[in-house]
């Protein structure tokens, strides 16, 4: 931000696989995208000074494994980054789903910096064992619920997606049908070239203000 200017804050929503093919060449196509991109989304034309220059970001994630804390540690190297966090789930319930001990204590260190951690569920699932399969269908529509929410909560939705059809209910593939449907601006990095960026301006971000 240039000194002395009052910020534009804009509301990223993230949404992306947990495992992804290419996380060094993923982190350049998101930090290119935060640099000078996302100014081509606005209804309006920026004056290419002001494109970047006032620009702050919130970033609204859940912190799941992969593109979502890929992005909000990327933001967080901007001045002025905020990030949100919206849990699917109880946290006790959440970082089962976890790989390993380094990814939890990951996932806590992201929670410390953020300005807000919430759940949209807030009671624990019941006791289940493994193979229950309405468990698993409840934390599937936990994951649809989160996606949603943050479609509906930002200004934008930045997805890491393959392109594919989604592979289970909440997957990224539903979520980007869904801030389609609602005409909600859309960057989709492709997770297996992340170079390759598709800007879908949709119903557009006001520009009023900047």
């Amino acid at each position: 931000m240039t000194p002395g200017s009052i910020p534009f804050r804009i509301r990223l929503g993230v949404t992306g696989h947990r495992v992804l093919a290419a996380p060094e060449r993923t982190a350049r196509s998101i930090r290119s995208i935060l640099e000078s991109r996302i100014g081509e989304l606005f209804d309006r034309p920026l004056a290419p000074e002001r494109r970047t220059a006032v620009l702050a970001f919130t970033v609204l994630t859940p912190l799941a494994e992969g593109a979502d804390r890929l992005v909000a540690k990327e933001a967080l190297k901007r001045p002025g980054t905020e990030i949100e966090v919206a849990l699917p789930l109880a946290r006790e319930d959440y970082v089962r789903d976890f790989g390993t001990r380094a990814s939890i204590e990951e996932f806590e260190a992201l929670c410390r910096k953020a300005r807000h951690v919430y759940a949209l569920r807030t009671e624990p699932l019941p006791a289940a064992a493994p193979d229950d399969a309405r468990a698993e269908e409840e934390r599937k529509r936990a994951y649809e619920d989160v996606g949603r929410h943050v479609v509906d909560r930002s200004d934008v939705l930045i997805a890491v997606w393959d392109g594919r059809p989604s592979r289970g209910r909440g997957g990224t593939a539903e979520i980007v049908a869904y801030a389609r449907k609602k005409k909600r601006p859309l960057i989709i990095v492709s997770s297996e070239k992340p170079e390759h960026v598709i800007l879908e301006k949709g119903s557009g971000l006001s520009g009023r203000g900047l």
